[in-house]
């Protein structure tokens, strides 16, 4: 207490002076007609300027829930598209609600760690084996392919990247049915290399690359980039440089992807060798 009365006996004439300053601000706008409304106005001001500033912090405060909730509604809607669902056929016997299969399911989660320098890039995602994430599973943006989980833990999975050397896509151009190779040479983060397709097939600068469907992991006809150019390499095969349709360093929110028919299918390829 001691020490604030000495405070205020040190810093009184500051004190005093903003007292006498502010009565005599009062006493001019409540008897001066011309002063008065100046006063309401600047006041005014500021309140909007304080009102505005802190409606802009709640609005980026809510953009992380905001973007929680349109990943976790995409994956929903994705859920619900043709592309995940499976036809199974009239078969040999019709049967009148033979319907269709769902092969597909979508779930959204957020990158929360994230590399695109190294020569083998992974990102890691916050979902994990609590929600049903497993080892294999397909991850994608609306942009395109992203990668693979190869492992997971209760809450969080790892995601061997596009842009690492040792994952390899089938791929093929949007126009075509010749499948090829997709794979990352190491170079620009934004580029990757589609192999191995015949010199015969037409390409042009700008054409869609897409996965082959070629695989028990992707769905077909998922998103990889676009043809910037291409050239003959080894006589027979064009090799593809391809743009990314996905920016790598800006990830935020992707799709996991599970493949309910995958054992089937597995089971089925190992029983005959495969």
């Amino acid at each position: 207490m001691k020490e604030l009365f000495l405070i205020l006996k040190r810093f009184s004439h500051v004190f005093l002076f903003i007292l006498f300053e502010s009565l005599a601000l009062i006493i001019l706008f409540q008897k001066n007609d011309y002063h008065r409304p100046l006063a309401v106005n600047a006041l005014q001001r500021m309140s909007y300027n304080y009102y505005s500033r802190v409606n802009r912090l709640r609005e980026y405060f809510a953009l992380r829930e905001t973007n929680r909730q349109l990943a976790e509604e995409n994956a929903r809607l994705r859920s619900l598209l043709r592309s995940a669902y499976r036809d199974p056929g009239k078969g040999f016997t019709p049967m009148a609600d033979s319907g269709k299969l769902r092969q597909y399911e979508y779930m959204h989660a957020r990158v929360v760690s994230n590399s695109v320098t190294s020569q083998y890039n992974y990102l890691t995602i916050d979902k994990g084996s609590d929600d049903g994430v497993a080892p294999d599973m397909a991850v994608a943006t609306d942009r395109g392919v992203v990668g693979i989980v190869v492992s997971v833990s209760p809450h969080f999975s790892l995601v061997i990247s596009l842009l690492n050397r040792d994952l390899k896509v089938s791929g093929r151009l949007q126009g075509s049915r010749e499948p090829g190779t997709v794979e990352w040479p190491g170079r620009s983060y934004k580029r990757v290399v589609l192999k191995d397709i015949p010199h015969d097939i037409r390409i042009l600068p700008g054409d869609t690359v897409v996965t082959s469907g070629l695989s028990s992991i992707f769905p077909e006809k998922l998103w990889i980039g676009f043809v910037e150019k291409y050239h003959i390499e080894g006589g027979s095969f064009y090799s593809v440089d391809v743009l990314l349709a996905n920016d790598f360093r800006k990830l935020q929110w992707v799709f996991i992807i599970r493949n309910r028919l995958r054992t089937e299918q597995l089971q089925l390829e190992s029983a005959s060798g495969r």
